[in-house]
């Protein structure tokens, strides 16, 4: 049997429906409509990896560091220890002043920063929201060669995708 990354929680089932785990170098896909969910999925996962010992880097388009934290906060998963003790990475890619910098080049600096790569798990929500100008053609079987990479090194990847941002034929190496 596999090894897992468990995420229980007392208060839910998740992990229970969920299979209990998810498998050690894994890729994973949730895809849905912009607004139907996938963040406070992706927000739940996070917290259970926490509570049962596995570290966590979240990439975030939609919400600052203390956007997270007070999201999480009324969510009731504290989360502030974890970022200190560095089990949490928490990276947003969100403007904090003026115009948003171009995403053009996110492929690159991701595949390029060590650092996000420390920890068990690594979310990106919402993926699709950074690489729609740059997953074309090939490009996308680049980055699910460098993510199968990761996943031979024990890393689990989830990533959140809005269905009408890339087209079918890009995402179809991805499902």
């Amino acid at each position: 049997m596999a090894e897992l990354y468990e995420f229980e929680l007392d208060r839910d089932g998740l992990h229970r429906s969920l299979g209990e785990g998810f498998p050690k170098g894994m890729i994973a896909l949730v895809m849905g409509e912009y607004g139907g969910g996938k963040s406070a999925i992706m927000q739940r996962l996070c917290y259970g990896f926490l509570k049962n010992g596995v570290t966590v880097t979240y990439v975030s388009t939609e919400l600052t560091t203390k956007g997270f934290i007070d999201q999480m906060k009324s969510l009731e998963y504290p989360v502030v220890n974890h970022l200190l003790t560095g089990n949490l990475l928490f990276i947003p890619v969100y403007p904090l002043i003026g115009q948003a910098v171009p995403r053009d080049e996110f492929l690159n600096k991701l595949m390029e920063a060590k650092q996000l790569y420390d920890r068990d798990i690594l979310i990106i929500d919402t993926f699709s929201s950074l690489t729609k100008k740059d997953l074309r053609g090939s490009r996308s079987l680049q980055v699910l060669a460098f993510f199968k990479k990761l996943t031979a090194l024990n890393k689990t990847i989830l990533l959140t995708m809005d269905q009408d941002e890339i087209p079918e034929h890009i995402l179809s190496p991805f499902q």
